[in-house]
């Protein structure tokens, strides 16, 4: 796992992006399996990593801008 303060490449980036993608997937799945006690722990996994996939693909079009010189 990577932490935010590192320079990452792209490559680096995309591959932290798929695994939070499937971590998202994960999360989904345990929530369609929950039972009624745990449904708000797997709410807050769905949300967790959702965050953080939302946060690595902006980082992704941070860098990319960076790359083609948009603002």
């Amino acid at each position: 796992m990577l932490t935010w303060n590192e320079l990452v490449t792209r490559d680096e980036l995309k591959k932290e992006y798929w695994n939070a993608a499937n971590a998202l997937d994960v999360a989904y799945n345990h929530f369609n399996n929950a039972e009624p006690m745990f449904i708000d722990a797997a709410v807050s996994e769905i949300a967790a990593a959702l965050m953080k996939m939302l946060a690595i693909k902006s980082k992704l079009k941070r860098m990319e801008d960076d790359i083609c010189g948009r603002n």
